[in-house]
């Protein structure tokens, strides 16, 4: 496991924040945003809260291409990230920092360091995760797809963090008790 940089050790270890009931608008939004919030007990759900107060306290969102962010964006963003840790404690997406939200899919700069055309070429994106501590998503892909089964792309980039947590994006995550899993087969 590679060091981590000193403002991702700061990031990781501050204090939570405190715990304050969420306004009725924001449920509601929850409600209209997130298809499994009206179906979580009230354990789940006041998990998912807490989480959701931590993500949006401790991670910065940016409009890109005009887009202005707004409540509704950085909820539903937080809550789908959120749903993610339902089952779990401890500190949520400490390695990311940043949300960058475009009005819709993007294209990227591909250009490497030298010029020269990024292996992933310059098609239209959906979303992105970076190892710096940043996605990148498409308001209008969440919006469209989040009732979509395997379509979600908040799901998808969270799950890069996810694996990030480890100190690489490898294809594994962080587990407590790594080899625990492989019992259950």
């Amino acid at each position: 496991m590679k060091p981590l940089p000193f403002g991702k050790l700061f990031r990781l270890f501050r204090p939570r924040p405190a715990a304050a009931p969420l306004p009725a608008a924001w449920r509601a939004l929850l409600a209209r945003n997130l298809p499994a919030y009206p179906h979580l007990t009230e354990e789940q759900a006041g998990r998912l809260e807490r989480h959701v107060q931590e993500f949006l306290a401790r991670k910065r969102f940016e409009g890109c291409a005009g887009l202005e962010v707004t409540d509704e964006i950085r909820i539903t963003v937080a809550a789908h990230a959120c749903l993610m840790l339902a089952g779990r404690d401890g500190p949520v997406y400490p390695m990311l920092a940043t949300v960058l939200v475009y009005p819709r899919s993007f294209v990227p700069d591909t250009k490497g360091l030298f010029g020269e055309e990024d292996e992933d070429g310059g098609g239209s994106r959906l979303g992105e995760s970076w190892e710096c501590g940043t996605i990148i998503l498409s308001w209008r892909d969440i919006v469209e797809r989040r009732r979509a089964v395997g379509l979600n792309v908040v799901y998808h980039e969270c799950a890069h963090q996810l694996d990030l947590e480890n100190g690489a994006m490898d294809g594994i995550p962080y587990m407590e008790h790594p080899g625990a899993w492989a019992d259950e087969l």
